[in-house]
Order: C-alpha cells, then sequence, then structure tokens
C-alpha cells in the first residue's frame, strides 16, 4: 500500500481492506472452495484493492491537473501578449 501521510485514514483503510479479505475469503470456503483456493483468491482481492485509487487521490489529481491547465493558460496569455505587442509594434514602424 502507498505512504499515506494521514494514519486515521491509513488505518481506515486498511481495516477495510482486512475485512474485505476475511469476507471474501469466508465467502468462498461458505461456498465450498477449498481453504487454500479461498486464500489465494481473497489475497488476490487484496492486492487489486490495495492498487484502487480513492476519492482523495482522484481529488488531488483534479486538483492537479487544475494547476497545470491554469499555468498552461498563463503561459499562453503571455505569449499572445507578446505576439500583440509584437505587430503592435511593427504596425508602427513599416519597413
Amino acid at each position: 500500500m502507498a505512504f499515506r501521510p494521514c494514519l486515521a485514514y491509513a488505518d481506515t483503510v486498511v481495516s477495510a481492506t482486512f475485512d474485505t479479505y476475511n469476507a471474501v475469503k469466508k465467502a468462498l470456503t461458505d461456498a465450498g472452495i477449498g481453504e487454500r483456493e479461498a486464500e489465494a483468491i481473497a489475497e488476490t482481492v487484496r492486492r487489486v484493492q490495495s492498487d484502487l485509487a480513492t476519492r482523495a487521490d482522484i481529488a488531488r489529481l483534479k486538483w492537479a491537473i487544475g494547476v497545470l491547465a491554469g499555468i498552461c493558460l498563463a503561459a499562453l496569455a503571455g505569449t499572445l501578449f507578446t505576439a500583440f505587442q509584437i505587430v503592435s509594434l511593427a504596425a508602427r514602424f513599416p519597413l
């Protein structure tokens, strides 16, 4: 699992993963699947779950995309302003 600076958040994720692991394992053994197979499947589910993005991860990604879009927009505005100044100066001093 990736590093999470907030311990309360990390505890919640770990306990949710642990509960899901046991629930999957129990459901599989109750359905008649052997103990070793049920553990292997439950472990696979746990690994897949640990790689999923949380809502907080997606919110941080949206924020980062917004910041990058703002930077790109500012750079474009600066470029257009400079181009406008060059055109204005060229119009004042024809060749």
